[in-house]
């Protein structure tokens, strides 16, 4: 066990007959001791459902893109591209996400699966995604907070999260691989964009493959400040480009808490029974550690 305050690191060296070897580097977590008394950074998540023929649908990467350099890190996304979106960028599974979200069109943004924003123009999707941030921090503070780290060998990522949970309940973890850095053409209504940039328009955070189940991640009981590791490891899939742009959505959820919801233009959910308690996005081959308020 490593009771220090950084990760340690080391490299183990098999061998066998006919001068074969393989190093394999292994990497220890650090200690970490929590300040249960602090309250953990809150990071929102959106589903950004979107396709590459949508021409509306850049108002919404414009805006969040504004956002996330105003506010680093406190808004995460995944984009779910529809299967009619080119083939390097469509997603097999977004018809079961739209069908629970309740997505009857394009560009719409799901916030923490408590509140959906659709049909805006910019900068009204930068100024709900603003909004509902602060609602979050203000009235539903995390319960939890996620540090992991992950690696890629081959044509397999590994990651390992580990949850903190103030509360003692059942939550779900979620663990989605993305891509980002993705070339393709994009259409465009809004005029945000020259006719080169859409051209060759970047697409980041697509979503490529899950680790735990799909929809509903994987249910875990924990006790009141205590927390609990996972290992999973994913395949990457065929649709994957370039296996240096990858990273991980991680994310927890927990039952749904009432309380104001109050953010013009948004819609929120009455029949979900849980909602995002709090959220991370690392580049595989990274860590993340815990952050507070």
């Amino acid at each position: 066990t490593n009771t220090g305050n950084s990760k340690r690191t080391g490299e183990i060296v098999l061998t066998a007959a006919g001068d074969i070897s393989a190093t394999v580097k292994v990497t220890q977590a650090a200690h970490i001791e929590i300040d249960w008394d602090k309250t953990f950074f809150k990071g929102v998540l959106g589903y950004r459902f979107t396709g590459d023929w949508c021409g509306y649908c850049p108002n919404l990467e414009y805006d969040i893109a504004r956002f996330s350099k105003e506010q680093p890190g406190r808004f995460n996304y995944m984009s779910i591209y529809d299967a009619s979106s080119s083939g390097r960028l469509s997603y097999s599974a977004s018809s079961r996400y739209e069908t629970r979200f309740n997505v009857s069109g394009k560009p719409t943004i799901v916030l923490d699966e408590r509140g959906l924003a659709t049909s805006l123009s910019s900068p009204g999707y930068h100024d709900v995604i603003e909004a509902f941030c602060t609602e979050e921090v203000t009235s539903y503070p995390s319960m939890t907070c996620i540090s992991a780290y992950s690696s890629v060998i081959d044509d397999k990522v590994s990651v390992h999260p580990v949850v903190y949970a103030k509360n003692s309940g059942t939550y779900h973890i979620h663990v989605a691989l993305l891509e980002n850095g993705i070339v393709a053409k994009q259409t465009d209504y809004t005029g945000l964009y020259s006719e080169d940039q859409l051209a060759k328009f970047v697409h980041d955070n697509v979503v490529r493959a899950h680790a735990t189940k799909l929809l509903t991640g994987d249910e875990f009981t924990v006790g009141a400040k205590e927390n609990q590791m996972f290992n999973y490891s994913i395949d990457i899939p065929k649709t994957v480009l370039d296996k240096k742009n990858l990273s991980l959505a991680i994310y927890v959820t927990r039952p749904v808490v009432d309380g104001p919801q109050s953010v013009s233009r948004v819609s929120y959910y009455r029949n979900f029974n849980e909602f995002v308690d709090n959220s991370i996005i690392i580049p595989v081959g990274q860590t993340a550690d815990i952050r507070y308020e």
